[in-house]
This record gives structure tokens, sequence and C-alpha cells, in this order.
């Protein structure tokens, strides 16, 4: 058992070894991003044709039992090309281009090499493969990679990797589509309890003062501006990610400034897209992950000290 121990330390949570997981890692990030939030979609596509089917829902919504006969063809219309979209998960069918549909070998899907190797094309229809894919590869690398320099090679410094992973995750598919999946937001919350409880973060009880404090923020910021503004300034998907941030960081004063620290920044891409003459809503979520990956590289406990 101690040489599997040592070769944990030594070897897979080592700054190198940490890298090389964080580059595996971020090219299985790279099929969560594009999937999560298409998975999340279907299924309330299906939710919405179980609630279209149903004549209880239809009954305490309406008050009549009786449906459209238009509902009743949308409902025959969207059960059938239910029926024939396939149905993805994360695992399932394998990774193919998404311009024209061939199957990737495995040696085209080796992390940031394949990209090179293959020049950035699709070996199958030649069309450009987005240079984010090895971005994302070698950024979830360097993020791994410094957590565990700051750390050194214990399980924390692992804990905090999948934060920061997740992080990217959320942020990339909230610039995306405007989604921040409750399977990844609700899940970071329920990982940083207990590892918190594992001693990986900060004290239990800070975990979850945090995780309160952060969800209560965001839903009290979000009430004010819709009593003064008339209208929203967060989207649920915010508040949850927030809970999950204040899980791990822990202490109120750090939550509320990674709070802060979110909206100066996304403040300040607001500004200059007016000035730019743009419009449009902003996703929060990228500018909640670039704070709490701020204070994760930090550390929560000597930001607390900072701040103090």
């Amino acid at each position: 058992m101690s040489y599997l121990s040592e070769f944990l330390h030594v070897v897979v949570l080592s700054v190198p070894g940490s890298m090389f997981l964080g580059l595996l890692f971020g090219s299985l990030l790279n099929v969560v991003i594009y999937r999560s939030p298409r998975i999340v979609e279907r299924q309330s596509w299906e939710e919405a044709a179980a609630l279209v089917r149903s004549p209880e829902s239809w009954a305490l919504a309406f008050g009549t039992s009786s449906k459209p006969a238009a509902l009743e063809s949308f409902a025959d219309d969207l059960d059938r090309t239910l029926d024939s979209s396939p149905v993805h998960s994360l695992w399932h069918p394998p990774s193919a281009c998404p311009k024209c549909a061939r199957p990737i070998r495995w040696y085209e899907n080796v992390p940031v090499a394949s990209w090179l190797w293959l020049r950035a094309k699709c070996a199958g229809c030649g069309l450009p493969i987005a240079a984010r894919y090895p971005l994302v590869e070698l950024g979830v690398m360097l993020l791994f990679g410094a957590l565990a320099y700051r750390l050194g090679p214990n399980a924390a410094a692992l804990g905090w990797a999948l934060f920061a992973a997740a992080m990217v995750a959320l942020a990339l598919i909230d610039l995306d589509t405007k989604l921040l999946p409750d399977r990844l937001t609700l899940g970071l919350l329920w990982v940083g309890l207990p590892a918190a409880g594992g001693g990986w973060t900060v004290p239990v009880a800070t975990s979850v003062v945090g995780a309160v404090v952060g969800y209560c923020a965001t839903v009290a910021l979000d009430g004010l501006c819709r009593m003064l503004l008339g209208k929203p300034a967060f989207a649920p998907g915010d508040a949850k990610m927030m809970a999950a941030l204040g899980a791990w960081l822990g202490y109120p004063l750090v939550v509320g400034a990674a709070l802060v620290l979110a909206i100066l920044l996304g403040g300040i891409t607001a500004a200059a897209k007016t000035l730019r003459g743009q419009s449009g809503s902003m996703p929060f979520g990228p500018y909640l992950a670039v704070s709490g990956l701020c204070f994760a590289l930090v550390g929560p406990g000597q930001a607390y000290h900072w701040l103090r």
C-alpha cells in the first residue's frame, strides 16, 4: 500500500503528473461543454411532450379537460421527432465531427497533438477544427499544474482541480448557450460540502454558511434589481452557481468578494459593449467562473486573511 501511496504522490499528484491529468481531463471537458446543454434541452422537450399529453396537467392549468386539436397534432409531431432523434449522453454516441458526422478515431482525439497533426482540419470534410478545443485542454492543464504547485501532492489539490475544471465548463457552456446545467452547478455544490468535511477546503460550518450566503446574496441582489429597475439581474442558474462557489470558498467575506469581483468584471464588459454600440443580455456565469478561479488559485484562507 505504501508503494501505491508513493506512486500517487510522486507521479500522479506531482506538478507534471497533475498537468498531464489536466490535459486528459481537458479533452473530456470539451465533450461535457458540447453535449451537456444539448442533453438538458432534449430532456426539456421530453418533459414538454409529457406535459402536453397529460390531461390532468391541462385540466389543472385551464380548468377544462378538452384540449385543442392543434395541440394534439403538435404532440404527435413532437413524439415522432423525439423517437427518431438519437439520445445523447456524455459517453454515447462516440465523438464525431459536428459538421460532417464522421466518427473521430482514437488517434485523432489525442489532446492538443491531434489538432496539430491534423493541421486544425477535419480528416473527413477538411473544414476547420476550432482552436478552442486545444486551448481548453491547455488551460485545464495549466490550472491543474498551478493548483498542484500551490497545494502540493495531496487529495486537496485534486479536489480543487475538479472545482477549476467545473468552472471552465460552466463558463463556456453559459457563454455558448446562456445555460448553467443543474447537473454541474448542484453537483459542484454537493461535492463541495463533503470536500469540506474531508478537510480539503474550509471547515464544514464555513462551507455551509458560504453556500447559503452565496445563494441568498445573489437572489437578494436580483430581487433588488427587479424592484428598482423592473428587470432581473441574474438567472436562476447564477444563484445556484454562486451557492456552489460558497460551498468551496466558505468564508462569507470571500464569497461576497467573489460576487463583487464577478459584478465588476461583468460591468466592465457591459460598458465596453455599450461603447461599441452592442446590446443584448450577457451571461453572468463566465464572470463567476473567473472570480471563483482567482480565489481558488489564491486559496480561500489566504484570501480571507488579505480581505480582513
